[in-house]
């Protein structure tokens, strides 16, 4: 094998560094790897082209462009892959790997890494068909459990803010399980989730699902419960350090989600804004910045120019 994979990160550098050079065929296969390479080291030539609505010859192809010598090498570096995350998702054993090797720019590199990736799910169909169906559907769930959580309350604050009939999820409650069944097909839910997956998110994407719901999984990864649940998968790579998992390109990707649905539905969009500055300004919801309460543009200028943090 002339090609050296032994991370998540390195197979989805190998893979989006080949991407836009491939055919159409092989770019089947290279998504279908990126959103579930824990399946593919257990199945077969035949059965990847299958899944991936492609072909064997497109396989052997894809798999020798990638630098491997055979179909057998690359599930075989795939294995490990999976292996080695097995123990990973335990902040414990990540730790105690890490003491005196941990290198905090090497975490930062990582992210990068990930927000680059950020530019083909961008470009591709189900990201524009996942924003359209938001955009029109009458309720949209934003979920996320755990470390997802913060993720999903930040999004559900600004997507809130331009679309009506939207609500947040960060823990399963009666009152959560009870209101669901006024939630039917049309309906909308993005649920966002990050290892390690809490039970409850399975809980909440099975309910969902059984009331019709159309839903957007965001992970880290495929191959999971959560995944047999969703209707469209993007799967955005975090960071682990030693004993903090780092999601900040899935953040960015929840921002992108709600910008694109805004853009979507310009006039509805600045509607709601202006509706909703007036409010804040009328229920004094922000604390003001000196330079808004000069009396003039020239004292507003100098205040913001001058203005300093103690």
């Amino acid at each position: 094998m002339s090609t050296t994979i032994t991370d998540r990160d390195a197979l989805t550098r190998a893979v989006t560094n080949k991407i836009g050079s491939l055919s159409e065929a092989q770019r089947r296969i290279a998504l279908f790897v990126l959103n579930h390479y824990a399946r593919v080291p257990f199945m077969t030539t035949t059965e990847l082209a299958q899944a991936a609505g492609s072909s064997q010859s497109s396989v052997t192809r894809f798999v020798l462009g990638l630098g491997f010598d055979s179909f057998s090498d690359f599930t075989g570096a795939l294995s490990q892959i999976v292996l080695g995350e097995i123990n990973e998702t335990i902040p414990a054993q990540r730790f105690a790997r890490a003491q005196g090797a941990a290198q905090l720019g090497d975490l930062i590199d990582a992210e990068i890494r990930h927000f680059h990736g950020l530019q083909q799910i961008l470009r591709s169909d189900a990201f524009a068909q996942c924003t359209l169906r938001i955009s029109e559907a009458p309720r949209t769930v934003v979920a996320g459990f755990g470390a997802a959580a913060s993720i999903a309350i930040h999004v559900h604050l600004y997507l809130s803010r331009i679309q009506p009939g939207v609500s947040c999820v960060t823990e399963l409650t009666s009152p959560i399980i009870t209101e669901s069944v006024h939630l039917k097909a049309g309906d909308c839910a993005i649920m966002f989730a990050v290892p390690r997956y809490i039970r409850d998110a399975v809980t909440l994407m099975r309910l969902l699902a059984d009331r019709g719901v159309h839903l957007l999984l965001v992970t880290d990864r495929g191959g999971t419960d959560l995944v047999t649940c969703a209707n469209d998968i993007m799967v955005v790579p975090i960071t682990n350090g030693p004993t903090t998992a780092f999601p900040a390109a899935m953040l960015t990707l929840g921002g992108l989600l709600v910008e694109a649905i805004a853009l979507l539905k310009p006039e509805r969009t600045m509607t709601h804004l202006q509706v909703f500055e007036t409010l804040a300004t009328s229920s004094d919801l922000f604390a003001p910045h000196p330079a808004l309460i000069q009396p003039n543009w020239e004292a507003q200028l100098e205040t913001y120019a001058t203005d300093t943090v103690p």
